[in-house]
């Protein structure tokens, strides 16, 4: 189990750099929560740490406090609609405290639609780069082998007076 500390260092760490644009695809918008496994695993620590029962104590503060932070600031650069604001004065929404209807604007199921798609997307890219460091790395080790094996031919030609 990593130092209780380390982790906190590597959540600071893995949101500090991230700007609000990149923050809402960790953002579940039904809930409007961060999505806990989607930033443990790009933050570099285990979902563990961040379950209320044997967690991180600290961590959960910290991640709470953030997610609170962030969910603020997204409302207030427009990126998501205040659950707070009624509906009836969002364009296209249902009065629910009347009795006559109010046309549901389609572009609203369109655009959950695509936020959904765009989550799915923005995961699937994120697991594309994950295989892509790896498949880099190993591209290094091999080269370093070949760059041994390349050694070693030379040394047994040398031996067999080929050169």
């Amino acid at each position: 189990m990593a130092d209780a500390q380390v982790n906190i260092s590597k959540f600071n760490d893995w949101h500090k750099d991230l700007d609000l644009n990149e923050l809402l695809s960790f953002i579940n918008l039904n809930t409007y929560k961060l999505n806990k496994q989607l930033v443990a695993e790009s933050a570099g620590f285990g979902y563990g740490a961040l379950k209320p029962k044997n967690g991180n104590p600290q961590l959960i503060k910290a991640f709470e406090k953030f997610e609170e932070k962030i969910v603020k600031d997204l409302i207030a650069s427009n990126l998501l609609v205040d659950k707070e604001t009624p509906v009836s004065s969002v364009k296209g929404g249902v009065n629910k405290n009347c009795s006559d209807p109010v046309l549901v604007d389609d572009m609203n199921k369109t655009n959950k639609a695509l936020l959904k798609r765009n989550a799915q997307l923005e995961n699937e890219v994120f697991s594309l780069n994950k295989k892509i460091a790896a498949l880099e790395f190993q591209l290094k080790t091999a080269s370093e082998e070949v760059g041994r094996h390349r050694e070693t031919i030379q040394v047994i030609n040398e031996v067999n007076g080929v050169l």
